[in-house]
């Protein structure tokens, strides 16, 4: 694991995950819980991948680790897609 891995920094490509939610509405439950976390600036989900992607962008450093955690609160889980 290295900085770049274990932290998202703010900029224009973001950090991308997968997640294991696949319905309409658990996406938009999903993408409000992640708008509203300190330092996340936006999210985009891209549908037609598989498992579903969540691109993040942040606006300050943020812990992946820490993410992922508190991303259990929703009931689905967070994957790094790219750990290394």
């Amino acid at each position: 694991m290295s900085l770049l891995s274990e932290n998202i920094f703010p900029g224009k490509h973001g950090k991308v995950f997968g997640t294991n939610a696949r319905f309409d509405d658990d996406l938009f439950d999903i993408k409000n819980y992640l708008n509203s976390y300190t330092g996340i600036e936006k999210v985009e989900i891209n549908k037609e991948k598989f498992p579903v992607e969540i691109k993040v962008f942040t606006n300050k450093s943020i812990k992946v680790n820490d993410l992922m955690k508190d991303f259990k609160k929703t009931g689905f889980h967070l994957i790094d897609k790219n750990p290394i």
